[in-house]
C-alpha cells in the first residue's frame, strides 16, 4: 500500500526543535511516530533565520521554511488588507511561499493545518486558491478573552475560514468538540476528538516513577498566576481549608504571566488576604524534573482554570498517578470522570474548589485509582497510540473527498 503523503502547515515548529533540541516535543515524536505507519511528511514552516536550512530539512523531515517576520515586496498591499480583516501581518506573504512549497513537494494527498491559527486561516486560504487536497485542521486552543471571569470567545472570522474549508476538524478534547459546534457552528459530522500525545521522554520516567512519601499533606498548585488558571480561586479554597485543618500545606507552581496586568498587581493583596503563612510557599517556575518530583510528593494536584482546552499538567499529573482536582471547563476533565482519579468542580468557585480538594485527600480509594489509571494513561497517550488516530483522520479524509469528487462528476 501506498504511504500517505502529508504537507504539514506548522508555524513553531522550527520554535520547537529550536527550544527542546533534537528530540523535539509532542508534534515531533507524532510525525515521527505517524512516519512508522507509513504516512511521508512535507513541513512548511518558519524561522528567524531560514537560512540555517540549506539542505531543505528539518528534525529529519522534508522542509519548506521561510522568514516568520519578512514579508514579500509584491504581496505587501494584500498583506496590509488580509491584516485588517484577519489580524495576522503577512498573510499573503505566507500564502506566496506555501504555494510555491506545495508545487515543489509534488503530489499530497493531505493538507494537515497542525493548529487552529494561523495555520486553519492558511489552509483554508489554500484552498479557495485552488489547491484541492482534502484539508485536515487540528486544535491546540481556541480565541476568547476573559471578562468577568468569564471567556468570551472571538476571532469567528478568521477562525471560520479554516473551519468551513476544512474536511476535518480535530479537537483535543470532547469539551472543544462542543464548543465548535456550539459556538462556531462547525458541522458535528465534520468533528473528531483526538488527545495530545504525551512525550517518550515523560512516559519513560513516569513509569518508573515511585510516589513520595510526605510528613504532611501537600495541596499543589499546577499553572500561571492568571485570571485564566484560577490562581486567585486556588488561594479562596486554600484559605477555606486551612482554617478547618491545620496539617495542610500548600505548594504553588507557576509564574506570573503578565506582570502589567491587573490581575498580577493585585496578587501580592490577594496573598495576604488568604492569610496562609508559611503554610503557602510559590515555587514559581521549575524544570520538568522538579515539576515531576513536586507532583509526586503532593496528596493532590490542584488545576482550577475558568477555560483550558486541553491541560496536559493535569494529564501529565494523572500520568505520574497523583489524584487532580480540576474544573469543568477543562478538556481534561474527561479522565478522573472516566477513572475516578479525582475530582471535578465548577470553575470560579472556591467553596466548590475546596470541598473537591477535601474529598480527594479523605477518600484513599482516590489515589488507588490514580495508582491504577497512570499505567493505562501512559499507553492510551503514548505518540504510537495517538499517532494510530491521526492516519484513520487522514484516511477518512481522503474517502470523504473522493466521494464528493465521484458525487460531482
Amino acid at each position: 500500500m501506498a504511504p500517505v503523503r502529508v504537507a504539514v502547515l506548522h508555524r513553531s515548529f522550527e520554535a520547537e526543535i529550536r527550544h527542546l533540541g533534537e528530540e523535539g516535543g509532542t508534534s515531533l515524536q507524532l510525525l515521527q511516530a505517524l512516519r512508522g505507519l507509513g504516512v511521508e511528511f512535507f513541513l512548511l514552516t518558519q524561522s528567524p533565520t531560514p537560512e540555517r536550512f540549506a539542505e531543505g530539512h528539518l528534525g529529519g523531515f522534508p522542509a519548506t521554511v521561510w522568514h516568520e517576520t519578512r514579508r514579500d515586496p509584491g504581496t505587501a498591499a494584500a498583506d496590509k488588507a488580509l491584516k485588517f480583516l484577519f489580524g495576522h501581518r503577512k498573510l499573503a506573504t505566507d500564502l506566496r511561499h506555501a504555494r510555491r512549497a506545495l508545487a515543489a513537494c509534488g503530489s499530497c494527498d493531505v493538507l494537515w493545518a497542525f493548529s487552529e491559527e494561523p495555520d486553519g486561516l492558511l489552509g483554508g486560504f489554500l484552498r479557495i486558491l485552488g489547491v484541492h487536497l482534502p484539508l485536515v485542521v487540528g486544535i491546540q486552543a481556541l480565541r476568547y478573552r476573559f471578562r468577568s471571569g468569564r471567556p468570551r470567545f472571538d476571532g469567528h472570522r478568521s477562525l471560520g475560514i479554516g473551519f468551513r474549508r476544512a474536511t476535518r476538524v480535530v479537537a483535543n478534547s470532547p469539551m472543544v468538540a462542543e464548543d465548535l459546534q456550539r459556538v462556531y457552528g462547525v458541522p458535528p459530522e465534520k468533528i473528531v476528538w483526538i488527545p495530545h500525545n504525551l512525550t517518550r521522554r515523560f512516559l519513560h520516567s513516569a513509569s518508573g516513577a515511585q510516589r513520595a512519601a510526605s510528613v504532611s499533606p501537600v495541596v499543589l498548585f499546577l499553572g500561571a498566576i492568571n485570571e485564566k488558571k484560577g490562581a486567585d480561586t486556588f488561594l479562596e479554597a486554600a484559605a477555606i481549608l486551612a482554617r478547618a485543618r491545620n496539617d495542610l500545606l500548600f505548594r504553588m507552581i507557576g509564574g506570573v504571566t503578565d506582570p502589567h496586568a491587573a490581575f498580577a498587581r493585585g496578587w501580592p493583596r490577594l496573598v495576604a488576604r488568604a492569610g496562609l503563612g508559611a503554610r503557602l510557599t510559590h515555587l514559581g517556575h521549575l524544570p520538568p524534573e522538579a515539576v515531576a518530583r513536586e507532583i509526586r510528593a503532593a496528596s493532590v494536584v490542584v488545576l482550577p482554570s475558568r477555560m483550558d482546552e486541553f491541560s496536559r499538567a493535569a494529564v501529565e499529573a494523572l500520568a505520574l498517578g497523583t489524584p487532580v482536582v480540576m474544573t469543568e471547563r477543562m478538556g481534561a476533565e474527561f479522565y478522573p470522570r472516566r477513572d475516578g482519579s479525582g475530582c471535578v468542580v465548577p470553575p470560579g468557585n472556591p467553596s466548590a474548589l475546596a470541598g473537591g480538594i477535601r474529598e480527594a485527600l479523605n477518600d484513599s480509594g482516590c489515589a488507588r485509582r490514580a495508582a491504577a489509571a497512570a499505567p493505562l494513561l501512559h499507553a492510551e497517550l503514548s505518540p504510537e497510540r495517538v499517532a494510530t488516530q491521526w492516519k484513520q483522520v487522514f484516511a477518512d479524509a481522503m474517502r470523504r473527498v473522493d466521494a464528493l469528487r465521484r458525487r460531482t462528476a
